[in-house]
């Protein structure tokens, strides 16, 4: 038996009879209502305590992910419940993820124009038409020192 809305520390409280008896609030003496939610909240309050101690079952519960990962954080906050405010998310999700995707084709632009430039000025050095660059980034970086060692008389 679950709530409709469930929360993170929801899922470190183990006992359905403390959501049992919060449901049988509404229907016991106005005397024993105060009593009865103080009870429930201390209680769960001390299978939480107990519960974050044990960080495997904290890793089962899903309450050990990355701060950094925007992504999740926005879901977990939509999931809140609120309607109005979930569209609201998945719109700045929609935004980043085309942020994300532009900043990816500009990285593999630049990328591309370094390769260009690399090229250019060898063939300015050399003389020579540029030849294109090989699928082994390492063998073309040696390539790369053993011309200038060799222009510069390093080994000589």
């Amino acid at each position: 038996m679950r709530r409709p809305i469930s929360h993170p520390l929801d899922k470190l409280i183990k006992d359905d009879r403390l959501i049992m008896l919060e449901a049988m609030i509404p229907f016991v003496d106005r005397q024993l209502k105060g009593p009865l939610a103080i009870y429930i909240k201390i209680t769960e309050l001390k299978l939480i305590m107990n519960a974050l101690s044990d960080y495997h079952y904290i890793e089962q519960c899903g309450l050990n992910m990355d701060m950094n990962n925007q992504e999740q954080v926005l879901s977990a906050l939509a999931g809140c419940g609120f309607p109005d405010i979930a569209s609201q998310f998945e719109q700045v999700k929609t935004a980043m993820n085309m942020a994300n995707m532009m900043n990816m084709m500009n990285e593999s632009k630049d990328m591309a124009d370094t390769m260009n430039m690399m090229n250019e000025s060898k063939n300015v050095e050399n003389s020579t038409p540029a030849s294109p660059p090989s699928g082994d980034m390492m063998e073309n970086i040696m390539d790369l020192l053993a011309e200038y060692d060799n222009k510069h008389g390093m080994y000589e």
